[in-house]
């Protein structure tokens, strides 16, 4: 089956379910024979599923007893998940359970709830918003003898209110939502014998567009699987997954990774021949999703000469933005053995949910360039500095990004100056 029939199949699916919530908790809830909290999406029927996306979920012992965000799944006799409950556990009088599936301070119908569908030859896991239940997400995961051979899936891109009003109608809201609206997928699974031996998936996401790429499956004499490759026409190949050696652990995998990263952004700036003087390199990342490797940014002193002299109020705020400043200059890192340790730091941060971690490696990294000798690389000024940010979700903690390379006495330096709050 084709994508455009796969995905046909799919919003189908979903426009039926409109209407069908009570239906399929009606037939799921019977089905459970046990329950369990998790700090997140534990189970997935799909294969080598937490390789190909690291970090799986805990199972809790017990009841959850300090504030997050937990899902409590419920199983039938076969072990299989029927349905879960996504929970907003951070109510402050939420510490105990006034109910084995409902936190003290919260309406039953303040959850979403997703359900699971099994056939011989497909299983089907459908998730409502809070109430007026929008189908959010449909996935149909088709079977063979029993493994799964296609995924089809259709995704909302998030959920605001306002999706419930035009919810009235799916035809309407499916038009409403366009293509930044919604997510579209085909997984296609290739087996050599037992084993998955790649992975064919084509998609349409929100900022990226229509696009392919395939996933490659390595196998060690043994038969486990010891590595993941993906490959996109036109892109470098990116790592998804390698298992560890004998010896390796998360501590020798980073500081070989820093390393390497560190020679990477003066060798990659050398290559570039800069000319003007510059008076910061910036390291940006998406926190809490991809850290590794980081873009490299480069703060011309002439960019910010120019902006500090407009007449816009706001401008000493901009000191250290390169957004603000003009067009952005920018090196991607390109050695390909530093992208491969980066893509593997990457895989370990994500397999721990390491992401304070990865944010201090980064910060260590420029605190680390910024003491470099520069000389014949970069004509920098003397206030040069490197730090690591990402402006979306760290803009405000700029001085404190910014105390991790440089010293108190510049920190104060650029305060006189009117760069950072007072």
């Amino acid at each position: 089956m084709e994508f455009e029939e796969s995905l046909r199949r799919v919003v189908d699916r979903w426009r039926a379910a409109f209407d069908r919530y009570e239906t399929l908790k009606a037939a799921s809830e019977p089905a459970v024979v046990r329950r369990e909290w998790t700090t997140g999406e534990r189970h997935n029927p799909l294969p080598h599923y937490y390789n190909r996306y690291p970090g799986r979920p805990r199972a809790l012992k017990g009841d959850p007893t300090e504030p997050g965000y937990y899902y409590r799944y419920g199983f039938d006799v076969e072990g299989r998940p029927r349905l879960h409950r996504v929970y907003n556990y951070l109510h402050p009088l939420a510490r105990e359970l006034i109910e084995r599936d409902r936190p003290t301070g919260f309406e039953r119908d303040d959850l979403g709830e997703t359900f699971y569908l099994y056939s011989d030859a497909r299983i089907e896991i459908i998730e409502f918003s809070v109430p007026p239940r929008i189908p959010l997400d449909v996935q149909q995961i088709d079977l063979e003898e029993g493994r799964a051979v296609r995924l089809a899936r259709f995704r909302l891109n998030g959920y605001t209110p306002l999706f419930s009003e035009k919810g009235k109608n799916p035809d309407e809201l499916y038009e409403w939502l366009g293509p930044n609206g919604r997510i579209r997928l085909v997984e296609r699974y290739v087996y050599e014998g037992d084993r998955l031996a790649s992975i064919l998936v084509d998609s349409e996401t929100p900022g990226i567009g229509a696009h392919a790429y395939e996933e490659r499956f390595t196998y060690d004499p043994d038969g486990k699987l010891a590595r993941i490759d993906r490959f996109h026409a036109g892109v470098r190949p990116h790592l998804v997954y390698r298992r560890r050696v004998k010896g390796e652990t998360f501590g020798s995998i980073r500081k070989t990774a820093t390393r390497m990263l560190i020679d990477a952004v003066a060798d990659r700036l050398a290559a570039e021949r800069i000319v003007e003087k510059v008076c910061f390199i910036e390291l940006s990342y998406r926190a809490g999703d991809v850290h590794f490797p980081p873009l490299v940014i480069i703060g011309l002193e002439e960019e910010r000469r120019r902006t500090l002299a407009s007449d816009d109020p706001d401008a000493p705020f901009f000191a250290f933005n390169p957004a603000m400043l003009g067009p952005i200059t920018f090196v991607e890192i390109d050695d390909p053995a530093t992208l491969e340790i980066c893509d593997r730091l990457e895989q370990e941060i994500r397999e721990g949910a390491r992401w304070t971690t990865a944010t201090r490696i980064l910060r260590d990294a420029a605190a680390e360039l910024t003491r470099r000798d520069w000389s014949g690389i970069l004509d920098v000024t003397p206030d040069f500095v490197v730090f690591a940010i990402d402006w979306e979700m760290e803009g405000d903690d700029l001085e404190e990004i910014l105390a991790a390379s440089a010293s108190r006495e510049q920190i104060q330096v650029w305060k006189r100056k009117g760069w950072l709050d007072s």
